[in-house]
């Protein structure tokens, strides 16, 4: 990927209460566009109908031409597009441009784990993942606890600007960026 193409770059995140998209709902989603700020997109109330939040976060991550997503592959596009799917409305492309940087690790670093705490200490880079103990998604899905809402938004910022830190410290490893994330 050449550098001239970061402005069609995100890294994006989803907090979610359940990890299908069946029984599972969105709760919130943060975009970053690379060099940008981060765009927040959130339920004012965690419920059964998640609708409106799946419509704008796919509305807006197919704007740009490469998206970052740690286990973007397995659980971020595929949550949102089955989501969007029982709603019967459009989709991410699922040929789309994905980089998933727990993928590349694994492919290309030998790194005992691969998880983007464990990534994030391993390139020293200055933010780190934020941890949250589960009691927060309870709360905020449950309970409509605000203040736990607003700790798990806080969170999904914070991974975009991890992995927005981590996607430049792999840039070297990617080749041809592929849709399944690996290069």
């Amino acid at each position: 990927m050449a550098k001239g193409t970061m402005g069609l770059a995100a890294s994006f995140d989803l907090e979610t209460f359940g990890l299908d998209p069946v029984y599972g709902r969105l709760l919130c989603g943060v975009i970053k566009p690379w060099g940008g700020d981060t765009q927040v997109y959130r339920v004012k109330r965690a419920g059964s109908d998640d609708s409106k939040l799946v419509a704008q976060l796919v509305s807006e991550l197919s704007r740009y031409s490469i998206l970052f997503a740690h286990n973007g592959l397995f659980y971020d596009r595929a949550m949102l597009n089955g989501r969007a799917l029982q709603y019967d409305m459009p989709t991410l492309d699922p040929k789309g441009k994905l980089v998933d940087p727990y993928l590349v690790a694994r492919k290309h670093l030998n790194l005992r784990r691969n998880s983007l705490d464990s990534l994030a200490d391993h390139f020293q880079l200055l933010d780190q993942k934020m941890h949250l103990p589960a009691s927060v998604w309870v709360r905020a899905a449950l309970d409509h606890d605000e203040s736990a809402m607003e700790t798990l938004v806080d969170r999904c910022i914070s991974d975009t600007v991890v992995l927005e830190q981590l996607a430049t410290r792999i840039l070297p490893l990617l080749g041809n960026v592929t849709p399944w994330g690996s290069s």
